[in-house]
């Protein structure tokens, strides 16, 4: 059976009676230096740009660390700094909304109009559209008179995240909206019933690149037309983009899911689409900006919280999808001490896979003595390979992270060279 997350968090609260105990095994630093080095050079990183750090966390002792402060690309493990943020401004109980409003409601039940605004849900899905639909039908609302008017203004406009392969071609977008569902991804390609052609971008209002919406608020609005009309109630006007006025009724008002569900979501499966709605989202809430910008800012805010220097790192993005983010091996770990300290804590361990078990480590360490002992979150991009969380070994928790840039060996060898490391750290503490 694994043991729960929380079992981290409850040895790391006696932290200070900890300090009086007698000391646990000492760590042979000569001989794990020697061997973990063996295992890079074997793995075909001794090359390559490594950076990696772990440490004790009853004691606060660093058993093993290795160019621990050099900034490398940490792909999808910035989504730990996304996340972290997220949790110290929103709070884990916190949840996103979307509105719906009309006016002049007849006795018959017509609209003269409605409104959809977007509030920057991250995890707003098809089931939600319909069960909103069926709300207003319960109000009596049988007929919209007039438009179908969008609201999405609660994000500023912004150009959707390209990040090219290496050709240097444009492979994968994340384009974010106050206003989206599905996480942007069409669950088919069927509009009002009319299947659109992929290769013809001018079949539908908003064309789909890549296998992305380019237009989210529209394709949400067409989205709930589809659903108020499964529900009988007809809209006879056209789709217009519009603020809400004053004057408008709230009909209804939608909230997601709980913060922690949504960085479960973010993390297992490293969503990058809700980690870059959760960026503007930051910028919003502390600086009134849905802008990406303004969302970095707050990343930068929570970076100085923990202690690390301004001049040390750099940020491109909330997702990691980027070539140009720079964090260190010792910035995530003090980034995940901060954490596991916080009242969210738990929450944010809980985000995290397990090894063996679920999400992105769930065909990882199948066979290894650490199965069901890791919690973490994986990144992968070109050339570049990470791993950072926590680690439980005989009731004795470590955290740690593992950043690997610039190797010519293949992913797969990077990630059994992280597993070696790991074990190997584990079989001292054992020892």
């Amino acid at each position: 059976m694994h043991k729960p997350p929380h079992r981290i968090k409850k040895y790391l609260s006696v932290i200070s009676l900890c300090l009086s105990w007698a000391l646990l095994p000492t760590v042979s630093q000569a001989s794990l230096q020697k061997d973990i080095q063996q295992v890079l050079k074997k793995h075909g990183l001794d090359q390559g740009k490594v950076s990696i750090q772990a440490i004790e966390l009853q004691q606060g002792k660093t058993l093993y660390q290795h160019d621990a402060h050099r900034i490398l690309n940490p792909a999808s493990t910035m989504k730990l700094l996304t996340s972290i943020a997220a949790f110290e401004t929103f709070g884990s109980q916190h949840r996103f909304s979307t509105a719906i409003y009309g006016n002049k409601k007849a006795s018959s039940g017509e609209l003269e109009q409605l409104w959809i605004k977007g509030y920057g849900s991250p995890v707003l899905v098809s089931e939600e559209l319909s069960w909103m639909a069926q709300s207003l039908k319960k109000q009596g609302i049988r007929a919209v008179k007039g438009p179908l008017f969008i609201d999405d203004s609660y994000f500023e406009a912004e150009n959707p995240i390209r990040f090219p392969g290496k050709t240097g071609k444009s492979v994968y977008r994340i384009v974010t909206s106050a206003l989206s569902y599905n996480f942007n991804v069409p669950e088919s390609l069927i509009y009002a019933g009319k299947r659109i052609d992929k290769t013809n971008p001018k079949s539908a209002r908003s064309p789909l690149i890549d296998n992305k919406i380019m237009d989210p608020s529209y394709y949400t609005a067409r989205a709930i037309k589809q659903s108020l009309a499964q529900q009988n109630i007809s809209v006879s006007g056209p789709i217009k983009f519009q603020a809400v006025p004053p004057t408008a009724e709230l009909l209804l008002l939608h909230d997601s899911q709980k913060l922690s569900q949504i960085v479960a979501a973010l993390n297992k499966y490293s969503n990058n689409y809700i980690a870059e709605q959760l960026l503007r989202l930051l910028g919003v809430a502390q600086f009134g900006q849905g802008r990406s910008k303004a969302g970095l800012a707050v990343l930068s805010k929570t970076l100085k919280k923990v202690g690390v220097s301004k001049h040390n790192y750099r940020l491109d993005n909330g997702s990691g999808l980027s070539r140009k983010n720079r964090l260190s091996a010792a910035q995530l770990t003090r980034l995940l001490q901060h954490a596991l300290n916080s009242s969210y804590g738990e929450d944010l361990v809980r985000s995290l896979s397990i090894a063996g078990v679920d999400g992105t480590l769930r065909r990882r360490f199948q066979s290894s003595p650490l199965r069901g002992k890791i919690w973490a979150k994986t990144g992968t991009l070109y050339q570049v390979s990470a791993l950072a969380g926590f680690m439980l070994v005989n009731k004795q928790p470590v955290v740690f992270a593992i950043l690997a840039n610039g190797f010519d060996v293949g992913i797969p060898q990077v990630e059994r060279a992280q597993q070696a490391i790991l074990e190997r750290i584990a079989r001292e503490l054992k020892s």
